[in-house]
């Protein structure tokens, strides 16, 4: 069974853990058949460095971006070890593009 809205960009259930965005600035997480919010997703990334973001429409990978706008958001309330482990997932994410 298929929860949510089927992807316009097919994502493979048995592969990486993988976030699909919606141009209304939500994020789906179809293991859990919910759309998750900012703190769901730094907590997502800190345990999970193989995360990914992808826009549902076309497939790009928008992980650094949607990472740093939830920094942004959250930034007083995260602690300071959280935001280390995500700065290296995005220099490492920086390397690799």
């Amino acid at each position: 069974m298929t929860l949510g809205r089927p992807p316009l960009f097919p994502i493979d259930p048995n592969g990486p853990h993988v976030l699909r965005k919606y141009c209304n600035r939500r994020c789906y997480d179809p293991r859990t058949g919910r759309y998750t919010n900012f703190p769901e997703i730094l907590r997502l990334a800190a345990r999970d460095p193989g995360l990914a973001i992808i826009d549902a429409r076309t497939g790009e990978d928008l992980t650094a971006y949607v990472l740093l706008s939830a920094l942004k958001e959250v930034a007083d309330r995260v602690p300071v070890s959280e935001v280390r482990r995500l700065c290296g997932k995005l220099e490492r994410a920086r390397r690799r593009s």
